[in-house]
């Protein structure tokens, strides 16, 4: 790895790692929903901006259905069920528990969608439960 790939996937943990500690301190504030509503609105507003930037905007009016269908299930549902949960749980918890995403996706599209576990990614999976066990505690 290039000493510039280790400083974008540093920055890239420490932005994705610090939502969980504003949201541990913007939760009890704001409660769980409108935080939730105020995040994904910001996120709509920018990748709004963004579609025009770039002359998207027209193929976005026509889907809007899927876009909302997407954005409330990877999006508003995710997140309101995180906020929820760091009304009793620290950020750093919250965080390791959301890290096991994608340890779960490869199991669950081994199961339904029949995607194949090679040894690779075995050892992917047991790694990545190993490393959430250490820092689980």
């Amino acid at each position: 790895m290039r000493p510039g790939d280790l400083g974008a996937l540093t920055l890239l943990g420490a932005l994705w790692g610090g939502s969980f500690l504003f949201i541990s301190v913007a939760v009890p504030a704001l409660g769980p929903a409108l935080l939730v509503e105020l995040r994904v609105l910001l996120a709509a507003v920018a990748l709004a901006l963004c579609a025009v930037a770039v002359g998207r905007l027209p193929a976005l009016r026509s889907q809007w259905k899927e876009f909302l269908i997407l954005g409330g299930l990877n999006a508003a549902a995710p997140f309101t069920l995180i906020a929820i949960s760091q009304l009793n749980l620290t950020a750093s918890l919250a965080a390791i528990m959301n890290s096991t995403t994608p340890l779960f996706a490869a199991v669950v599209a081994a199961a339904w969608i029949g995607e194949e576990l090679t040894t690779r990614k075995i050892f992917g999976l047991l790694l990545g439960v190993s490393g959430l066990r250490y820092w689980w505690g």
